[in-house]
């Protein structure tokens, strides 16, 4: 029998509806458990009551009022956010500002979702998200 993940908490990062509502689908097919938090402003990054509990960060490219790469720095320096951040950008040059501002994995648009998803639950397993 396979191993079940516990309940994960997810937090998407992102403006455009489309995209969030892709990761939402394919993020439900692949977790039984799973608890969904959507952030499509600065503001609303900003005004996050941490240390909530968060086990993965879907942080897209396409947010207004800052460059994106930078809401990694703001995540992990001011909010203390540890978990994973998956970034999601069509420009190969935002990979290396994310990565140095603290994301974990970059994600190329576009991208097939089965395959993201699939690859942060291989990441959430590792990290001993396994009951």
């Amino acid at each position: 029998m396979a191993a079940q993940l516990k309940e994960i908490n997810v937090l998407i990062i992102s403006e455009d509806i489309v995209f969030s509502s892709i990761l939402r689908r394919f993020i439900r097919k692949h977790f039984d458990y799973v608890v969904l938090r959507q952030c499509d402003t600065i503001a609303c990054v900003k005004s996050l009551s941490l240390p909530e509990i968060i086990d993965v960060v879907l942080l897209d490219d396409v947010l207004m009022g800052t460059a994106t790469h930078e809401v990694v720095n703001f995540l992990r320096y001011i909010k203390k956010v540890v978990a994973p951040v998956f970034y999601f950008s069509h420009s190969g040059f935002e990979e290396e500002k994310a990565l140095q501002q603290g994301a974990n994995y970059f994600v190329s648009k576009p991208f097939d979702p089965d395959d993201a998803v699939k690859k942060i639950k291989s990441v959430l397993q590792k990290r001993s998200y396994v009951k």
